[in-house]
């Protein structure tokens, strides 16, 4: 998958030796493939109503943390059915060991909102996240990001491959595009979680999205 979730691209590039000037707000794709991808914004990519209104969408709270050490092992997915209305909660960001002493992961936070539509073998999807990220060389990184799309999607196990047939996107900082999977986990009728995996500078990051069944 290409040009997949730059959500965390810039701030793992800065703290690997980046540029010390903020991103600007960009969304970002879900395609395997960008050249399979109508390139579109927020208005043309259409991807219908969230399972509540817009104003009744849960703010995400977040936590974030740095992998190994107290923290652990960062969690995998363990699969299940996605289908379903389903809001976000809460995430959890997830740094490799690499960003000991780069990221502050205490005074670094990911606000906004999200919500995904999985019905039968299709997805819709839109987030509004905000990055604060305090870093130790170019100090506070902010950046607006979001996901917003439709398409169809495969399931293998725990694995999601999807394939957008519009997105918003925005290309890595550096040009290019990091490494992706994409995951899931049904946790109970009404709980799941969704896993995304991109690779930067210092290595891969994990962010796990909570997410409540909406009837």
């Amino acid at each position: 998958m290409r040009r997949c979730f730059v959500l965390v691209a810039l701030c793992l590039s800065a703290c690997g030796g980046g540029g010390d000037t903020p991103a600007s707000d960009a969304a970002v794709d879900l395609a395997r493939d960008v050249s399979d991808v109508p390139v579109a914004d927020a208005a043309v990519c259409d991807v219908g109503s969230p399972p509540v209104p817009e104003a009744m969408l849960p703010q995400l709270t977040s936590t974030i943390v740095i992998a190994g050490g107290d923290a652990g092992a960062a969690p995998t997915p363990s699969g299940g059915d996605p289908s379903g209305r389903w809001v976000m909660r809460s995430v959890t960001f997830y740094l490799p060991a690499q960003a000991q002493g780069q990221i502050r992961p205490e005074t670094s936070t990911i606000t906004g909102t999200g919500w995904m539509v999985v019905e039968g073998d299709r997805y819709r999807i839109a987030t509004a996240l905000d990055l604060s990220i305090d870093t130790a060389m170019v100090g506070r990184l902010r950046s607006g990001q979001g996901i917003r799309g439709r398409g169809t999607f495969a399931q293998a196990g725990a694995a999601l491959t999807l394939m957008s047939e519009c997105a918003t996107m925005a290309a890595a900082p550096d040009g290019g595009a990091p490494m992706l999977s994409l995951g899931v986990s049904r946790d109970g009728a009404e709980r799941g979680r969704l896993f995304v995996t991109t690779r930067g500078a210092l290595g891969s990051a994990l962010l796990v999205f909570d997410m409540e069944r909406i009837p």
